[in-house]
This record gives structure tokens, C-alpha cells and sequence, in this order.
């Protein structure tokens, strides 16, 4: 059970992130502050930054093998971005590529995070 608590509060780490970020940029796009190729950019790092964040959360909060930690939240979010996928546009390869990009990112937060973690502890 605590397993599954740690990653729920991350998983709202992410997803409170990318929803704050999400309000600033359409803030920023409204009126007119940004050009297009910015935007664009933005909507795909944003989601990057937030799976770090998450998973270094759970990284932290994990006891060894953060590398493992980090693909298990990585899945999860796949899992959950996979279904956006499938309701809301057509899948494609760089569907696929960028479902790797968030495994991996959440794989170096977590990271991160254990490594913190065993750095406060020393």
C-alpha cells in the first residue's frame, strides 16, 4: 500500500505541474508573447520536466535501484499517455519515440532521487 501512495503523490506531482505549466503557456499564447516554434517546444519539454520532478519524488521516497523505481513510474505514465494517445490523436512512431523519452526521464529522476537520498544519508 505505501508503494502504491508514493506513486499516486507523484503521478499528482506531474500532473500538477504540467497543468500549472499548461495554464501559464496558454497565458502566454493568448496573448501573443511567445512565437509558434516556442510553444511547440514547450509542450514537449514541460511534460519532460514534470516526469523528472515525479520521479524523483519517488526515487527519494524509494529504499535502492533507483533505475528500476524510475522505469515502473515511467510505465505508468506511458500507460496513462498511451490512452491520451489513443482518444485523442492517431498513433504514430513519434507517439512511440516520445513514450520512450518519458520512460527514460523518468528513469534519471528517480535516479536522482535515490541518489540524493543516499547523499543525506552519508
Amino acid at each position: 500500500m505505501e508503494n502504491i501512495k508514493k506513486y499516486i503523490i507523484s503521478l499528482g506531482y506531474t500532473l500538477g505541474i504540467i497543468l500549472i505549466f499548461t495554464i501559464i503557456l496558454t497565458i502566454l499564447n493568448y496573448f501573443d508573447l511567445l512565437g509558434v516554434k516556442v510553444i511547440n517546444i514547450l509542450k514537449l519539454i514541460i511534460p519532460i520536466i514534470a516526469t523528472i520532478v515525479g520521479a524523483y519524488h519517488v526515487g527519494n521516497n524509494s529504499d535502492r535501484k533507483g533505475y528500476q523505481t524510475g522505469i515502473k513510474y515511467g510505465i505508468l505514465l506511458s500507460i496513462i499517455s498511451f490512452i491520451f494517445i489513443l482518444i485523442f490523436s492517431s498513433i504514430n512512431l513519434l507517439s512511440f519515440v516520445y513514450i520512450i523519452i518519458l520512460i527514460l526521464s523518468s528513469m534519471i529522476g528517480s535516479i536522482l532521487g535515490i541518489n540524493k537520498k543516499l547523499a543525506k544519508e552519508n
